[in-house]
């Protein structure tokens, strides 16, 4: 007759732990990591700092110089509008902004609200805009007072139908270090 003698306790909460730690772990590492820059990457965009995902900051350590712009975004903390230029003659700068600002009022990206202060310091009144739209990483497109009109970059004007014809002066305001948002109105390009 065999007798049962119950396990030790410290047998019995070796198993147990090593137990936990099998099943646990992989979740613990699984999610901590993405939870981590989940929370990092908000805490940085509620203090200006735009992170485009954990992959950029996955390659931050190899990082060997860094390059500063000079639209603001790092001395101000926030990006500020310096030009407005209409590529169209039937359109001028002041309707230009008007339109741009109306669409813009339907989002809160960075970009969106440096558009909106410059046609508030402008006093610059918005149009009625609906049937807003937001594609991350390429642009905004709204209804304007009945036309369709689109902000963004030119992959995005691209999507949609909308030609740049005049780069040259697009690439200058490029290499002066600018970020250029285009605006096509109605199919269209008007800046």
């Amino acid at each position: 007759m065999q007798s049962s003698i119950p396990p030790s306790p410290l047998l019995l909460s070796l198993k147990l732990a090593i137990a936990v730690l099998v099943i646990a772990c992989p979740c613990a590492l699984g999610l901590a990591t993405p939870t981590a820059i989940l929370v990092g990457s908000g805490i940085g965009a509620e203090r200006g700092l735009l992170i485009r995902g954990g992959d950029v900051l996955e390659k931050v350590h190899r990082l060997q110089t860094v390059v500063f712009d000079k639209t603001g975004t790092l001395t101000l903390g926030h990006p500020e509008v310096t030009d407005c230029i209409s590529l169209l003659d039937s359109i001028s700068k002041t309707d230009l902004l008007q339109i741009a600002a109306s669409v813009e009022s339907g989002t809160q990206h960075p970009l969106a609200n440096a558009i909106q202060q410059f046609a508030q310091l402008q006093q610059i009144e918005l149009r009625s805009a609906d049937a807003f739209h937001t594609q991350p990483g390429l642009g905004v497109s709204a209804q304007v007072e009945g036309q369709s009109v689109v902000l963004g970059n030119l992959d995005w004007l691209s999507q949609q139908g909308i030609a740049v014809e005049n780069v040259a002066q697009a690439q200058a305001l490029e290499t002066a270090g600018k970020t250029l948002i285009y605006v096509g109105i109605a199919g269209q390009l008007a800046g």
